[in-house]
Order: C-alpha cells, then sequence, then structure tokens
C-alpha cells in the first residue's frame, strides 16, 4: 500500500425526499473514498451508515411541522420526540465516539 491511510466513510440515515435514497450521504462518502483511495493509495471501509446524535439541535423536531415527512415515511411522531433514542444526549454522543474508534483499532 503507498499510504497507510484508512477511510471511514460516515452517513446519516435521514430524509433528503423522495427523489434520493435514505442513506444517500454515506453511499457518497463511499463513492468519494474508494475515488480518493484509487488515487494515492488507502483503504477504505465499508460506509457506516450511522450518525451524529439525531435529538440534538437537528431539523427533525422542527422542519416537519405538518407532517408530511412523517407521512411520507410511515413514521409515527413519537419517533420524532426528544427522549426517544432513551438516552440522554451526552451518551449518544459517547457511544458514537467510542463506536468509532472501536472500528478504527
Amino acid at each position: 500500500m503507498r499510504n497507510p491511510i484508512a477511510y471511514l466513510p460516515i452517513g446519516g440515515l435521514e430524509w433528503h425526499g423522495e427523489h434520493l435514497a435514505v442513506g444517500n450521504d454515506a453511499l457518497k462518502a463511499h463513492a468519494l473514498a474508494v475515488r480518493a483511495a484509487e488515487r494515492g493509495g488507502g483503504l477504505v471501509f465499508p460506509p457506516l451508515f450511522y450518525g451524529e446524535n439525531r435529538e440534538c439541535d437537528l431539523m427533525e423536531f422542527d422542519y416537519d411541522p405538518g407532517g408530511r415527512i412523517k407521512e411520507k415515511m410511515a413514521l409515527a411522531a413519537d419517533y420524532f420526540r426528544p427522549g426517544y433514542m432513551r438516552k440522554p444526549s451526552y451518551q449518544q454522543d459517547a457511544f458514537y465516539v467510542k463506536l468509532l474508534l472501536h472500528i478504527l483499532f
């Protein structure tokens, strides 16, 4: 291997509308990582369809006041309320960091 680089393509599972796949961010990140590795070397991990803490300051809680996204995705409103992950945000953040470190180790 020319460069000891590992690419970990990450993207959340989020709604981008009906015109894009759920998971589009990770798919794009993976394609870009593959291109970078082909040009400069390195190893590309499979895409990780996981993202940052989804309960803090993100649009899910106020972007869809009419419920159209929830309706299109056939999701109950409870999946968009704070606390639905059953863990405080700081624990979710800590878990995410541990997950990334575990993958890279």
